[in-house]
């Protein structure tokens, strides 16, 4: 260096400029379940919905203790903000059965019912303690009050049933088992003798006027959720009360082999196959 000249001045880097980073990724909300006695279980699920960055980084916010330049003085994210998560709640209850969580369809409900199964031919057979389910559309007053029995095929209150192992084994005609082959397990009866009929619902005798030959008696497999299940439509004989005459109504059977569970619907409800299809296990 000469000795005249001025000491130079060391030259300063610019301070450099933080950019956006992305932070943790959205969590999904965890799915949520409750048990009661009607409804038996709420379900919800977690939707993410994508987020905006503009907000923010026109207005400088901090991250990591760094404050973000505003977009208007040219400094572009590198980065998306990540998603952020609204818990949304799936329309509708379900009810579980025996390992079975079916969907209700809109302004439906549940009851579960503890009764005994066993022959009625025999006052003295073992009788077994088991649970049941009632599915129906509220709204009906002839449901308010209702008293359940498995046995019960003619209430007004139209109502499906959801039954295991005790009305499987004791529910055909004569307290015969349910196995929807030809005869006594063909039919959802119950008793020893014809019930009377569902009130409310059609009867006819003879040949049925509402359904082709196709399917009728006729053992054929339906899902639910995903599942194999075996599917009837039969006829079941019942005492009309206003005749005295035997008659007959349409029966749809379900019976799902295992975990051993039939839902039998009396009363041809438009709703049933859905909630069926609805089924998780």
């Amino acid at each position: 260096m000469r000795p005249d000249a001025e000491p130079r001045q060391p030259q300063s880097s610019p301070a450099p400029v933080p950019t956006a980073f992305s932070g943790a990724p959205a969590s999904t909300a965890p799915r949520k379940r409750r048990t009661g006695r009607r409804v038996l279980v709420g379900v919800g699920a977690a939707v993410l919905v994508a987020g905006s960055a503009t907000a923010g980084l026109a207005g400088g916010v901090v991250h990591g203790g760094a404050s973000l330049q505003p977009l208007d003085d040219g400094v572009v994210p590198d980065a998306a903000e990540p998603a952020e998560a609204v818990a949304t709640e799936e329309p509708g209850e379900r009810a579980e059965y025996r390992g079975m969580s079916v969907l209700l369809p809109e302004g439906w409900t549940a009851d579960t019912v503890t009764d005994e199964f066993g022959s009625g031919a025999d006052p003295l057979a073992e009788q077994v303690s088991e649970e049941w389910l009632a599915l129906y559309p509220e709204g009906q007053e002839a449901c308010e009050g209702q008293v359940w029995t498995w046995t019960d095929s003619s209430t007004s209150c139209r109502h499906l049933k959801v039954l295991g192992p005790g009305g499987i084994g004791h529910g055909g005609a004569g307290w015969a088992a349910v196995t929807l082959e030809p005869g006594a397990g063909s039919t959802y009866t119950a008793s020893g003798n014809p019930m009377p009929c569902p009130e409310g619902e059609p009867t006819f005798s003879g040949a049925e006027p509402e359904r082709t030959a196709e399917g009728r008696g006729t053992v054929q497999e339906r899902k639910a959720g995903g599942e194999p299940v075996a599917y009837l439509e039969t006829s079941l004989t019942c005492l009309d009360p206003a005749t005295s005459t035997f008659v007959s109504v349409e029966q749809r059977l379900w019976l799902l082999e295992e975990p051993r569970i039939l839902l039998v619907d009396n009363y041809r409800f438009a709703e049933t196959e859905g909630l069926l299809a609805s089924a998780e296990w």
